[in-house]
């Protein structure tokens, strides 16, 4: 009977451990996506130029950004995304000749896949939302926009395009 109970406990053991270090891969496995993705994205030689006529910045690299942002699954690479907002770190893509942060690049990403429509105390759309960033946002704008993200994130609110 003791052995039985020993057994039982050694499994136990074993198949804890067995969990840990299977969670322990899949987590590194996501890391590394992460670390890629960001990587190409930095890699990104897009241009952002002011559009007069739609009041707003376009980005002239939007399929090859699409084509990295397909290598990985939505859901996942959104998350990667919303994480990366507050990125200051410099990429390849510019906005008049000067290098745009990471974090800019990355929410020209999350436009690209998701929507969001926040509305204000009255019900209206929000227009100054902001989780709505420009090439030009700041750090704190960035940081900003990334708490605003997570707050719809966590609330199921963003629509998948």
């Amino acid at each position: 009977m003791k052995q039985n109970a020993q057994a039982k406990i050694l499994f136990t053991i074993i198949l804890a451990i067995s969990c840990l270090i299977g969670c322990s891969q899949q987590l590194q496995k996501r890391v590394d996506d992460a670390d890629s993705l960001k990587q190409s994205l930095a890699r990104l030689n897009g241009v952002y130029t002011w559009q007069a006529d739609i009041q707003r910045y376009d980005f002239s690299a939007k399929s090859e950004l699409e084509k990295i942002l397909s290598g990985t699954p939505p859901k996942q690479v959104v998350e990667i995304l919303i994480e990366c907002l507050d990125d200051t770190s410099s990429s390849a893509s510019v906005l008049n000749e000067k290098r745009v942060f990471l974090g800019i690049v990355c929410y020209e990403g999350l436009s690209q896949l998701v929507y969001y429509e926040p509305t204000d105390a009255t019900g209206d759309i929000d227009t100054q939302w902001p989780g709505f960033i420009s090439p030009t946002a700041s750090p704190q704008e960035m940081r900003n926009a990334k708490t605003e993200w997570k707050k719809a994130q966590t609330t199921n609110r963003l629509i998948f395009q």
